[in-house]
């Protein structure tokens, strides 16, 4: 195993990482609310593992359910790829 690593990033940077990588930061210090954004990406017709809301405020996804719509949007389209092969 790689031992930790400190990133420091300035106000307005972002990082990214895998879903499994463990992550965290310090405590606000400052009076201004921090701000997060967080995209998960996955394969195009990944299904639901669990019955319920897959996070709070989301709407429920049966379990076995495939992942599409409003809150899990097809991102990138493999089917209009043009995989012929090159000359």
């Amino acid at each position: 195993a790689r031992p930790p690593e400190t990133v420091s990033l300035k106000a307005g940077h972002a990082a990214f990482h895998h879903a499994l990588t463990v992550h965290g930061s310090w405590g606000n210090r400052s009076a201004a609310p921090r701000r997060a954004l967080v995209l998960n990406f996955f394969a195009h017709g990944t299904r639901s593992y669990m019955d319920g809301a897959l996070m709070l405020g989301m709407p429920p996804v049966a379990k076995g359910q495939t992942l599409c719509g409003k809150f899990h949007p097809l991102v990138f389209d493999t089917t209009r790829l043009d995989m012929s092969p090159l000359p």
